[in-house]
């Protein structure tokens, strides 16, 4: 018989293959197409996992009703818009790392707060440059910024400070406050150790737990 000759020659019976089934490897392939296709439009139109910066959002936002070629174009412009966020963010982190120093530079200077009290606040800058050098191989972001100087009895005055960035980000390497007889040269001795202590307290949140 037809079964006893299969056995015979080592021969295996495979089971049918339904009528739907005709192009079994043509249906994979076409199920591959569009998983990749579905995949490669979540990257580029899916939401991401990090927030994005303000640029990033403006770009997202200008695109979300634009047609197919748009959104293609402008999905070639996000890692160039995401850099930019990042080069925006990091400045006002450098920005504000310098003011936090001049504050505390400021406060523990003896002759400014023999001129213009000991309650000094920073105010708004006004000016600003920066610039990028290498030294030794390695890139090192300088900074400078002009801004207002609160006294609480005293009014206000101008101030210039100067940083640059190293391992630990940026530091104050200058500070100039302006007086009514003139320019007083602050001195940073402890500023920046004094300033990374206030940032710490002020990121201290006090818990009360209640034990029932």
């Amino acid at each position: 018989s037809l079964a006893r000759d299969r056995s015979r020659y080592g021969c295996r019976a495979s089971s049918p293959i339904a009528a739907t089934d005709s192009k079994p490897l043509a249906n994979l392939s076409s199920d591959a197409r569009r998983k990749k296709s579905k995949n490669l439009l979540a990257r580029l139109f899916g939401k991401k996992d990090e927030p994005a910066g303000p640029l990033s959002s403006g770009l997202d936002e200008a695109l979300k009703s634009a047609p197919i070629p748009f959104r293609l174009a402008g999905s070639l412009l996000k890692p160039l818009v995401s850099a930019l966020d990042d080069a925006m963010a990091d400045a006002q982190e450098d920005q504000a790392a310098l003011l936090r120093q001049a504050r505390s530079a400021m406060r523990m200077d003896p002759g400014l707060t023999a001129a213009l009290g000991s309650d000094i606040e920073v105010g708004g800058v006004f000016s600003q440059s920066s610039s990028s050098v290498s030294m030794d191989g390695r890139g090192q972001r300088q900074l400078q910024l002009q801004f207002q100087v609160q006294a609480q009895d005293r009014g206000s005055t101008t101030a210039l400070a100067q940083g640059a960035s190293d391992s630990d980000g940026m530091r104050l390497t200058r500070l100039v406050v302006q007086t009514g007889g003139g320019q007083i040269e602050v001195s940073l001795v402890g500023a920046v150790s004094s300033a990374d202590r206030d940032q710490t307290s002020d990121s201290i949140v006090d818990v009360e737990v209640e034990v029932l």
